[in-house]
């Protein structure tokens, strides 16, 4: 077993650790295509999620001790803290000390405008995992195979829509790292 898997399983069980394996094997298929190092990929794809299971409440509370400091977006949606949350606990409590890795973890929940390629792999590979059942996730599967950024923003449609689904705000990174990849598209 791969050391980010023992990691996943210390946090993880059923349906979100299956998410994880999910996520860490489409993450690196992409990192193949996208020239980035698999075995990253996979990894950050294993323990992107490993603080998604905590009480809304505790991950707070945890917030605090580890540092972060949510805005008000995600105190009205705390379910977003949990890539920050993953983050630290990552690097404190696992001593896991790539950043490319943390910040993966970290951004995989709401995007940016600055994300590196393994961010976005993260972020998509998150949203289209072969567990993933949503209508559309074939279609963005093989988008992200040709063209990340069209997948990157495919899948930020799809999660901002979720969200207003659900009568919860928007994060403005999110939105930001919407537009920013549609004016890029625009512009080339």
């Amino acid at each position: 077993m791969k050391y980010c898997e023992e990691i996943a399983r210390k946090y993880l069980t059923g349906e979100r650790l299956e998410h994880s394996i999910g996520t860490a094997n489409e993450a690196e298929k992409l990192c193949g295509i996208y020239g980035i190092d698999p075995e990253k990929g996979f990894f950050a794809g294993m323990v992107h999620d490993i603080a998604k299971d905590i009480d809304i409440v505790k991950v707070i509370d945890m917030a605090g001790k580890y540092g972060i400091k949510p805005d008000e977006y995600m105190l009205l949606n705390p379910k977003i803290i949990h890539g920050l949350l993953g983050a630290e606990i990552l690097k404190i409590d696992e001593h896991i000390n790539d950043e490319e890795i943390l910040s993966a973890v970290r951004l995989h929940t709401v995007g940016s405008t600055d994300m590196s390629v393994l961010d976005k792999i993260i972020y998509v590979a998150d949203l289209t995992e072969i567990n993933r059942k949503y209508e559309e996730v074939k279609q963005i599967r093989d988008i992200s195979y040709k063209n990340l950024n069209k997948a990157l923003a495919l899948t930020l449609n799809h999660s901002m829509i979720h969200v207003l689904r659900k009568g919860l705000v928007i994060h403005p990174d999110s939105l930001n790292a919407y537009n920013k990849l549609l004016i890029e598209e625009k512009n080339a």
